[in-house]
C-alpha cells in the first residue's frame, strides 16, 4: 500500500516556519468520517461476504471520530411494537455501524437527523425515544465509544417549497433541554456530551431567521451549560477553495464573540462541482467528467481544509463521507471508499489522504501555532504535540489544489521549533501522483531543532515522531 520516496533534503537554514508552544487547541478531538448507517441494510443491498473487506479497510483508516445518523422514521425504535420490518433491518444496520466505529477505535457522535417536532408532545416523545435508543446502544449493545450527541442535521436550512419550517431556534433549544433531562434519568448524561449546531451558513444576512449567527446566539444564550462543543458543516466548489477559508473565518469569529464560546467541530465537509445538479451527474459532481470523489483534487483540498481548520483552532473535522452506501432513495458519491468491485472495495485518493492525518495525529494532542518568517504565502503548515513528547507537522503548498496530475515544481519547507537532533518519519501522500501514501527517508532535525525538506506541489507531507510501523 506504500511506496518508497527519494531522500528528502537536509540542509541547514533559518526556519521559515516556527512551531511554537502557543496552543491553538489544548485537546484535539481528531479527524474522522461519516459512516452510512445503512451499509448493512437491504436498502444498500450488499451481500454479506463483501462487508468483511470494507470493515478491514475502515479499521485500517483508524478514524478518530465517527458521526452516525439516527432517524426515527428510518430506524424506528426497537422498543416500539409497531416497528416495521424495514425499520428493524435499518436498526440492525445502525447498531452494526456503531460497532464498526468502535472496532476502528473511534469516538462516536450519534446525530438525531430529523423527526416530529411540531408540538410540545411530539418534541417530548421524540427526545424520549432518542434517549432510549442511546441507552440501548450503550448498554444493550456495548457501544462504549458513544461520547457525543447532536440533535437535528442542518437545522437552519430552508424548508421545502410551500412548507413551514418545523425546526426553529427555540424548538431546537427545547429539544436539547428535554434530551438532557431524559438522559439524566437514564444515567447517561455523564457519558454523553452535547455537540450543538450542525449549522450551515444559511444566510449571510445576520438578521435572517436562517443565519448561523442567530442560531449560535440562541444555543449559547441560556443553554451554554448544556453544550461541550458547537458544530458546523462546510462545503465548497473545487474551483473556489477560498470559500472554505471564508466559512472557517466567519464561524471562528461568531463563536469567539459569544458570551460562552465552546470548541468548534466541523461535522461535515467536502468538495463539490458546479455540475452536480445536472441531469445524469451524481452529487458532488465531476472534474472534467471524472467523478470528483475519485480525484486527487478532492483529497488535496480536504488536506488543505483540515490544516487550515487546525490553524484556526477548530477541535476536529469529520469528512462526509467514508464509504459507499444508501441513506435513502437518493444517490451521493462523496465517499473515500467506493463501491465494491472485482478487487474489493475501491480506495480513492481521499482514503489515503485521511489516513495520513489519522496515523500522524491523535485525539487529546495539542495543536500548536506555527509562525511564518515572511508572512502568508502558498504554503500551509500545522503542528501537533502529544502528551509523551510526540510531534507531528503536516503541510502542503496550495498551488497543488487544482492539480489532478503531477507537477515538476517543488515546494521547500524549513521548519523550526522541533526537538533538536531528532529523527522524524517522513510520510507523503500522492508523491508520485497515484493518490497513495509513500514512506520517505527519515528527516533529522539539527541541533537548533530545524528540519528541511522539499515536496512536489501535488503532494502533502507529514513529519512525525510516531512510528510508521504497520503502514
Amino acid at each position: 500500500m506504500l511506496e518508497q520516496s527519494p531522500r528528502s533534503t537536509a540542509r541547514h537554514a533559518h526556519a521559515e516556519f516556527q512551531v511554537t508552544s502557543r496552543e491553538s487547541v489544548s485537546s484535539f478531538g481528531g479527524y474522522g468520517v461519516q459512516f452510512n448507517q445503512h451499509v448493512y441494510a437491504r436498502i444498500t443491498g450488499l451481500p454479506a461476504e463483501q462487508l468483511d473487506d470494507l470493515e478491514a479497510k475502515v479499521v485500517a483508516l483508524a478514524p478518530h471520530l465517527v458521526r452516525l445518523f439516527y432517524n426515527p422514521r428510518q430506524e424506528g425504535n426497537p422498543a416500539d411494537p409497531g416497528q416495521t420490518d424495514v425499520q428493524k433491518d435499518n436498526w440492525s444496520s445502525f447498531v452494526e455501524s456503531a460497532r464498526l466505529a468502535q472496532r476502528a477505535g473511534a469516538t462516536l457522535n450519534v446525530t438525531w437527523q430529523s423527526g416530529a417536532v411540531d408540538t410540545s408532545a411530539e418534541r417530548e416523545a421524540s427526545m424520549g425515544g432518542f434517549a432510549e435508543v442511546l441507552a440501548r446502544l450503550a448498554h444493550d449493545h456495548g457501544v462504549s465509544a458513544l461520547r457525543w450527541v447532536t440533535i437535528q442535521n442542518e437545522p437552519n436550512s430552508p424548508p421545502p417549497p410551500g412548507r413551514t419550517k418545523a425546526v426553529t431556534p427555540d424548538r431546537l433549544a427545547e429539544l436539547y433541554e428535554i434530551l438532557d433531562r431524559r438522559l439524566a434519568a437514564l444515567g447517561l448524561r455523564d457519558l454523553v456530551r452535547f455537540m450543538g449546531g450542525d449549522l450551515i451558513e444559511g444566510s449571510r444576512d445576520p438578521r435572517s431567521p436562517l443565519s448561523q449567527h442567530r442560531w449560535f446566539e440562541r444555543l449559547a444564550g441560556g443553554l451554554a451549560d448544556l453544550f461541550d462543543a458547537y458544530a458546523v458543516h462546510i462545503y465548497w466548489d473545487y474551483d473556489d477553495p477560498g470559500r472554505f477559508e471564508q466559512r472557517l473565518d466567519d464561524v471562528r469569529r461568531i463563536v469567539d464573540g459569544l458570551t460562552h464560546p465552546k470548541p468548534i467541530f466541523v461535522t461535515e465537509y467536502g468538495t463539490r462541482s458546479k455540475d452536480r445538479h445536472e441531469q445524469g451527474v451524481v452529487d458532488p459532481g465531476t472534474f472534467h467528467g471524472t467523478p470528483l470523489c475519485r480525484t486527487a483534487i478532492a483529497a488535496f483540498q480536504a488536506a488543505w481544509f483540515q490544516i487550515r481548520a487546525a490553524q484556526l483552532g477548530y477541535a476536529g473535522a469529520i469528512k462526509w463521507d467514508c464509504y459507499f452506501g444508501r441513506y435513502d432513495d437518493g444517490r451521493q458519491a462523496y465517499y473515500a471508499i467506493g463501491e465494491p468491485g472485482r478487487e474489493g472495495w475501491q480506495l480513492y485518493p481521499t482514503y489515503f489522504l485521511l489516513r495520513l492525518f489519522t496515523l500522524t495525529t491523535q485525539p487529546g494532542w495539542r495543536v500548536l501555532a506555527v509562525d511564518r518568517r515572511a508572512g502568508r504565502d502558498t504554503r500551509e503548515v500545522a503542528g501537533f504535540a502529544g502528551p509523551q513528547g510526540e510531534v507531528s507537522v503536516l503541510g502542503l503548498d496550495t498551488r497543488g489544489s487544482g492539480l489532478n496530475g503531477t507537477s515538476s515544481s517543488l515546494a521547500p519547507f524549513t521548519i523550526g521549533g522541533l526537538p533538536p537532533s531528532t529523527r522524524f518519519e517522513l510520510l507523503l501522500w500522492n508523491r508520485s501522483g497515484n493518490g497513495k501514501l509513500a514512506v520517505g527517508h527519515p528527516v533529522l532535525s539539527d541541533a537548533a531543532g530545524i528540519a528541511s525538506l522539499e515536496i512536489p506541489i501535488h503532494s502533502v507531507f507529514a513529519l512525525t515522531t510516531r512510528s510508521a510501523v504497520g503502514l
